[in-house]
């Protein structure tokens, strides 16, 4: 931490606070995905976001309170922003400069397209049932992304290089 403290340039004049890019930095480093990524993998990282994610939108669907539901609401929140990291390093990692956009592209399309479904499913799913029960399904349904990581976990596994933690 000390090294990111340290001033560099005109900070010494106007100080840490104002410099958003300095205290994004720091946050970053000590961000736990961060931490976790370089810890046990980025592959394990996103898939352990992705379980505990699908984990809390279901315990979303369970809470009977407002104060529950809008905690465990946070809780996913949180968790599908620091999942969008690590996703996008694995992406990253495949894509070449060649291929990069259409990697991305066809990530992007499949998102809005399983999105898609989803609202064609869930929305009857919940109308015919109740609010809650959709929610659960839907919760119990994202874990299978959790899947979609194991090519990726298997390829970290058989890299002879370590994968650089800038990567995260």
């Amino acid at each position: 931490i000390e090294r990111l403290l340290r001033p560099r340039g005109h900070d010494h004049l106007v100080g840490l606070a104002a410099h958003p890019a300095r205290r994004a930095q720091i946050g970053g480093d000590l961000d736990p995905q961060v931490l976790a990524a370089r810890r046990v993998g980025v592959t394990w990282t996103a898939i352990a976001s992705r379980v505990l994610q699908a984990a809390f939108v279901v315990v979303m669907a369970l809470m009977t309170g407002p104060v529950g539901l809008v905690t465990a609401f946070f809780v996913v929140y949180t968790l599908h922003g620091t999942a969008g990291p690590v996703h996008s390093t694995l992406l990253h990692r495949q894509a070449e400069a060649g291929n990069r956009t259409t990697v991305l592209s066809i990530n992007s399309m499949v998102a809005g397209g399983c999105y898609s479904l989803g609202l064609l499913v869930l929305g009857p799913l919940a109308e015919a049932t109740s609010t809650a029960t959709g929610i659960a399904v839907a919760g119990a349904f994202s874990v299978l992304g959790a899947f979609c990581y194991l090519p990726a976990l298997r390829q970290e596994r058989t890299h002879t290089e370590p994968v650089p933690a800038t990567a995260v």
